[in-house]
């Protein structure tokens, strides 16, 4: 249930109000803790919920922090989900600039244990950011500032 009460809020939160959109997200909340409490190595439970988190007060982000710890908790529960790192990944990236360095240090070493891996990785991440961004120069700026990193990721960048 925590999934479609989850689908309802995002639905109020395009279609409808905020408060109907919180309510959903209460019941929401309630139900996957519910599930998490049954199940702790549920790892979508966690991302469900950190999703819940992030969309609390939204846009002013004010659980983010919170959605994010349940976001990486559930991705440290499933390192090999490739659709689950893609999207963790990529709502670390959306809030980059309220990242702490320990957070953009998992965010790096995420992106690199990724590129080891799979190959298709960094391009889902790229077209999901440019999808809602339109323009990589952000996460080109993301990148570039790590030495590490970068020599891989430069390809995906065109050059202008």
């Amino acid at each position: 249930m925590g999934r479609l009460y989850l689908e309802m809020a995002l639905a109020e939160n395009k279609f409808g109000t905020p408060e109907k959109r919180d309510e959903y997200l209460d019941r929401a909340r309630d139900s996957l803790e519910g599930l998490i409490r049954r199940n702790p190595l549920e790892a979508f439970g966690y991302y469900e919920l950190g999703k819940v988190y992030m969309l609390y007060n939204y846009p002013l982000l004010t659980y983010a922090a919170k959605g994010r710890a349940y976001l990486r908790k559930a991705l440290e529960m499933r390192l090999v989900d490739e659709d689950l790192n893609v999207n963790v990944i990529y709502a670390y990236l959306a809030q980059w600039d309220r990242l702490s360095a320990a957070e953009k240090d998992f965010v790096y070493a995420a992106v690199g244990r990724n590129l080891e891996t799979d190959p298709n990785f960094f391009p889902r991440v790229l077209a999901l950011w440019t999808s809602e961004f339109k323009d990589s120069a952000k996460l080109k700026a993301v990148f570039s500032e790590n030495s590490d990193l970068w020599p891989e990721l430069v390809r995906f960048f065109p050059v202008l």
